[in-house]
């Protein structure tokens, strides 16, 4: 119900939407005949706002209207804003009309000036009413489960039709912090479903689960909110220099709470004191991947020679190596892979042989006084016997390997 007279009702709509036309006059005439109307529960009719809540935001301007008044109403406000060619009040006002019409946003201004529908739209509504009224309607004396309920609000969530309020999106941030940080997304294009993964579940899923792929599933809803994120963006140019936001900012760390920050240069003295340095936090399961990512990468690459010889001539690198190893000796198993791999690769060059040759000249021998013995019952069985030690009259001295009746057992 409105408490305004004919002509304070259209002065304050003079007041938004110009010069009254006979579409202004028509709807202020309809809206003072209709005032004294009360809605009651079951009657046929509809409340509007007498000013426009698109214009004039929420007020209590109500007036209890038919289907056909209401219709009539609206289709009066936006003939007006058409004729004064106001194009933004004309959006606004066609946009209940297209609603009630069910057209198309193409539609909405060739086909405004169908007054006929007015009268199939109130007996449209009235069939409608009855229909799905009382115990016509399917869920009377129903609820929803909280399932169900649970249900609808994620939708909304991820249709973005459903407004949280701070209070609510800080508990929803506090919950999920840190708890998808790093996993791996998967989709099944079979079922049309999407899973999340821990990374230290990741080979074992893809063993048992072949079907799925790893990526985001695509689908159209994506595809738009892309599109419109890059329309947003056309032509964005990130702020550098003093209008960016992270300008003349340090981060900073604490070791011991691992906290990090970021703060202006002028507090840095302040924080160090309090024991944080500067640098960022890398969680070691972070640095583990990386690790493993940079070792696949370099895998079967081979440095450029430039760079090889820039390393190892690298005197400090040689003396750091030689610090590392002084008084390491190698295993019994390295050894032996080492000496398979000289007899996979062949014959040495001489080149190596040379400088073998010319190292063990100047390393002193460790079988200086040793003698080498066999027992000519067994050419295989090699003594090596130092002074002193006691010598089997039936040995022959020597290598059996360089005598000729003995050549050939080594021969291969």
């Amino acid at each position: 119900m409105i408490n305004l007279t004919h002509d304070q009702l259209l002065k304050q709509l003079q007041e938004h939407l110009g010069e009254p036309s006979k579409y202004i006059k028509w709807y202020v005439n309809l809206m003072i005949a209709r005032s004294a109307n009360i809605k009651i529960k079951g009657d046929y009719l509809e409340n509007h706002h007498a000013l426009p809540k698109c214009i004039y935001g929420p007020n209590e301007a109500l007036v209890a209207l038919t289907f056909r008044e209401h219709y009539l109403a609206h289709l009066f406000l936006a003939l007006h804003a058409r004729k004064m060619n106001n194009k933004p009040q004309l959006k606004k006002f066609s946009l209940p009309l297209r609603r009630m019409r069910g057209l198309k946003k193409n539609q909405y201004d060739e086909k405004i000036n169908c007054r006929p529908f007015s009268r199939t739209y109130d007996l449209a509504k009235r069939v409608y009413s009855d229909a799905s009224s009382g115990s016509s309607n399917s869920f009377y004396g129903k609820k929803h489960t909280p399932l169900t309920l649970a249900k609808i609000k994620a939708t909304r969530l991820l249709n973005g039709n459903y407004k949280q309020t701070q209070e609510t999106k800080n508990k929803i941030s506090i919950g999920l912090k840190g708890k998808m940080d790093g996993y791996v997304t998967f989709f099944d294009q079979e079922t049309l479903t999407e899973r999340r993964i821990h990374p230290n579940e990741v080979d074992e899923f893809i063993k048992n689960n072949t079907s799925f792929k790893r990526g985001l599933l695509v689908t159209q809803n994506r595809i738009d909110s892309y599109e419109v994120i890059s329309l947003k963006n056309t032509g964005f140019v990130r702020p550098k220099g003093a209008d960016s936001c992270h300008y003349g900012k340090i981060t900073i760390k604490n070791l011991e709470t691992n906290d990090c920050k970021r703060i202006d240069h002028i507090e840095l003295e302040e924080y160090i004191n309090r024991g944080y340095v500067r640098g960022v936090i890398i969680p070691q399961e972070i640095k583990d991947r990386a690790a493993i990512a940079r070792s696949k990468a370099l895998t079967g690459r081979k440095m450029p020679i430039d760079v090889v010889n820039r390393v190892n001539k690298d005197p400090e690198k040689i003396r750091k190596t030689a610090e590392k190893h002084r008084g390491m000796k190698r295993t019994a198993e390295t050894c032996e892979k080492i000496r398979v791999k000289a007899i996979l690769r062949g014959k040495l060059p001489q080149e190596t042989k040379d400088k073998i040759s010319i190292a063990c000249k100047k390393r002193p021998s460790n079988r200086k006084g040793v003698k080498i013995y066999f027992h000519p019952n067994d050419p295989t069985k090699i003594f090596n016997i130092k002074e002193g030690d006691e010598i089997n009259p039936e040995w022959i001295k020597g290598h059996p390997k360089k005598m000729k009746e003995y050549e050939h057992l080594f021969k291969k």
